[in-house]
């Protein structure tokens, strides 16, 4: 179980009523820190990060009115890279919570608040709605934010962008983004890591051209050392190529097998699908109880 699906999960046994519901920090220490993009709104100040379940020091805490993320550069965006760059930061939640007050302002009642406080129209800028941020649906702005910071170029795409709700008033979490279904399948990791080693080694094949005063590189002493690890690394990489290939042979046959074996029993064809289908559901540390209220 991975750390959302282990949050989650322990959030919704410990709003069960599960007093051993909670995350176990040991099995999620490649996950740790996360960086989690919220509201400013104070009412999230009591839950966050208990009814995530991570402790503070591994909680990166970004925030701003309505958890907006306006733009794949910028400055939230920003902030959340930096997080991930600077503090480690190794899963991205972006949470979002009911009752949002962002969600429910309008032009107009923002126009009175701002000509109260001796604000004239004249020196605001024309589109308040683009201005402020405005949304009028919180799920809607969360799955928005996960898909700007999901196409910023400052995040790395191994790192899995999710987006959750909670309740203010239960404390309650629900997963509407799973962002380990945007990862990079491994196979294509491999496969880029492949490639950029062949690239090196052309590179280095590449500069034995270069000449220094009236002699090749490649007759200097230097040359040839490089020359002869250009020579060594192309042969593991085609060692490895070459078991990278079997293996794949190896899974396409067993696929292949499975396929024209397939499920004997209405019950195994009903698990079957059930495993295909299945949303992969996130497991949370905590120790929020059914009582608790958050602060007005």
């Amino acid at each position: 179980m991975r750390l959302v699906e282990a949050i989650v999960d322990a959030n919704h046994r410990a709003l069960a009523g599960d007093e051993k519901a909670g995350l176990r920090l040991a099995e999620h220490a490649d996950a740790l820190p996360v960086v989690a993009l919220t509201c400013s709104d104070a009412r999230l100040n009591p839950l966050l990060p208990e009814v995530v379940g991570i402790p503070e020091e591994q909680f990166l805490w970004v925030r701003n009115a309505g958890n907006v993320v306006s733009h794949p550069l910028g400055s939230t965006a920003r902030s959340v890279a930096l997080a991930c760059l600077l503090e480690g930061a190794r899963e991205i939640l972006v949470i979002g919570h009911t009752d949002c007050r962002v969600a429910r302002q309008t032009i107009s009642a923002l126009l009175e608040r701002l000509a109260a406080l001796g604000i004239a129209r004249e020196s605001l800028p024309e589109n308040l709605q683009e201005c402020f941020a405005l949304f009028g649906s919180e799920p809607q702005n969360v799955h928005t934010a996960c898909e700007m910071l999901r196409n910023s170029p400052l995040i790395s795409p191994r790192i899995p962008v999710h987006g959750l709700m909670v309740d203010l008033q239960t404390g309650r979490l629900d997963w509407l983004v799973n962002g380990y279904n945007t990862l990079p399948a491994v196979g294509e990791v491999a496969l880029a890591t492949l490639q950029t080693a062949r690239q090196t080694v052309t590179d280095m094949r590449e500069g034995m051209d270069y000449r220094v005063g009236s002699r090749a590189f490649s007759d200097l002493p230097v040359g040839q050392l490089v020359a002869e690890g250009a020579d060594w690394l192309g042969a593991r990489l085609n060692t490895i190529e070459e078991l990278w290939q079997a293996m794949q042979e190896t899974t396409r046959s067993e696929t292949a097998v499975g396929l024209s074996a397939g499920p004997s029993t209405h019950k195994e064809v009903s698990e079957a699908a059930s495993q295909s289908s299945r949303v992969i559901p996130v497991p949370p540390p905590l120790t929020f109880s059914k009582s608790r209220k958050p602060e007005p």
